[in-house]
C-alpha cells in the first residue's frame, strides 16, 4: 500500500496541505522540480521523478504515477484555467539530458524544490514540493477566501473513499493509495505560532473530495 501524508499538511490559512507520500521520507534532500525545454513530451510545465512517484505539473494541475500504478490525474474543479505558475526555491544543482539526436539535447536545466500555482481560486494559492519519498501540496489561504471551494478530483483512480481513521483511499491498476488526513492550521503573521483547525475530508461526488473546516477565523490569514 502507499500513503501519502495528506491533502493538507497545513491548511494554514495560509492552509498547509500535505499530499501523497511512499515510506517516511523526513530529512530527506528536496526532490528536484525541473523545468520542461522540450525533453519531455508531455504537455507540463515541471516535472520530477524520486524513489517512490514520478510527477507532472501541467497548467490543468498535477499527474501523478507511482511503481505498479496507473497516472492519476488531481484535477482542482472549477479552478482558474490560468493559474499563474512559479518556480521557488532554485536548487543549486541543474540537469542536462542527452537524448536522441543533438538536437534534442537539453543543458543546464534549472532545479527548484517548489511549484507554486497562483489563484487557483479566489484568493487561494496552491505548492507542491517533496523528496524523494514523498510528494507534498500545501493550498495557502488569504483572509476571506472559502476553503469549501477547492475541489479534487481523482481521474484514473479506483473508488475514492473516507477511511475511517480520516484518511482519502483508492487504488490504481490495482495499487492502494492512501492520502492522510489533512493536517490544519491558522498561523498568526506576527508571531508565526500555529494554531490547529480541526477538519475533515468529504465525499462530494464521485472521486471528488472536498474539505470541511471547523472552528477557524476567516479573517487571518492560514
Amino acid at each position: 500500500m502507499r500513503r501519502f501524508p495528506a491533502g493538507c499538511h497545513g491548511w494554514a490559512f495560509p492552509p498547509r496541505c500535505r499530499a501523497f507520500a511512499g515510506p517516511d521520507g523526513a530529512g530527506a534532500a528536496a526532490v528536484a522540480l525541473r523545468g520542461n525545454r522540450g525533453q519531455w513530451t508531455p504537455p507540463c510545465a515541471y516535472a520530477a521523478r524520486a524513489n517512490g512517484y514520478a510527477l507532472l505539473l501541467t497548467a490543468g494541475g498535477p499527474v501523478v504515477a507511482f511503481p505498479g500504478s496507473r497516472r492519476v490525474d488531481i484535477r482542482l474543479l472549477n479552478s482558474n484555467p490560468a493559474a499563474p505558475m512559479e518556480a521557488l526555491d532554485p536548487l543549486p544543482s541543474h540537469t542536462d539530458y542527452f537524448l536522441g539526436t543533438r538536437d534534442r539535447w537539453h543543458t543546464g536545466v534549472s532545479n527548484y524544490s517548489r511549484v507554486r500555482y497562483s489563484a487557483v481560486y479566489p484568493g487561494i494559492d496552491v505548492v507542491y514540493y517533496g523528496d524523494p519519498s514523498r510528494l507534498e501540496y500545501d493550498f495557502m489561504l488569504q483572509p476571506g477566501a472559502d476553503p469549501d471551494a477547492i475541489r479534487l478530483k481523482f481521474q484514473g483512480a479506483g473508488r475514492l473513499r473516507v477511511t475511517a481513521e480520516g484518511d482519502l483511499a483508492f487504488e490504481s491498476a490495482g495499487t492502494p493509495i492512501v492520502q492522510q488526513k489533512p493536517v490544519i492550521y491558522q498561523q498568526d503573521g506576527r508571531t508565526g505560532a500555529r494554531r490547529q483547525v480541526q477538519g475533515r475530508y468529504v465525499l462530494m461526488a464521485p472521486n471528488v473530495a472536498g474539505i470541511r473546516l471547523e472552528g477557524y477565523d476567516r479573517t487571518s490569514p492560514w
